[in-house]
């Protein structure tokens, strides 16, 4: 959707001024769970994976909830918490980096809500966790991620 893609646009940029590597989409399988992301940004701070959701409407939901509300003019709707997805996408990625042999790589995952923006999500990004150097080697690291989908 528009809003994954203007994400994606946005995260290239933001990539390429600190030499991280950015992979879209991804289709990661691990031992147990797979990964389905719109985005893996690769840094010395690590992996980040990013799920877009293009929902319309206003939502509900706290990370310790089973299920979210999402409230629209013609009614509402239960879903999933997609954090619960995104520690499951998490889990996929550490296993196949894990498999690739690159051990203490941290890897997070986030959902970002890309209506009506997102830039919430993009001032994010630009927060001193980004800058943080972990001693990650970004392209061994995007190397295997990139075999894995």
């Amino acid at each position: 959707h528009k809003g994954a893609e203007a994400i994606v646009r946005a995260v290239r940029r933001f990539a390429a001024s600190d030499d991280y590597a950015v992979i879209a989409p991804v289709n990661v399988q691990g031992s147990k769970d797979a990964a389905d992301l719109d985005l893996l940004l690769v840094g010395w701070f690590g992996v980040l994976g990013v799920k877009c959701l293009g929902w319309g409407g206003e939502v509900y939901g706290s990370l310790d909830e089973p299920e979210w509300t999402q409230v629209l003019p013609q009614g509402r709707r239960t879903f999933e918490n997609p954090m619960t997805r995104a520690g499951k996408s998490a889990r996929a990625v550490r296993d196949a980096l894990f498999a690739a042999k690159l051990k203490n790589v941290p890897v997070e995952t986030v959902v970002v809500f890309t209506n009506p923006s997102a830039s919430t999500f993009l001032a994010y990004l630009k927060g001193p966790h980004f800058r943080e150097d972990k001693k990650v080697e970004v392209e061994p690291v995007a190397a295997a991620l990139r075999q894995q989908g």
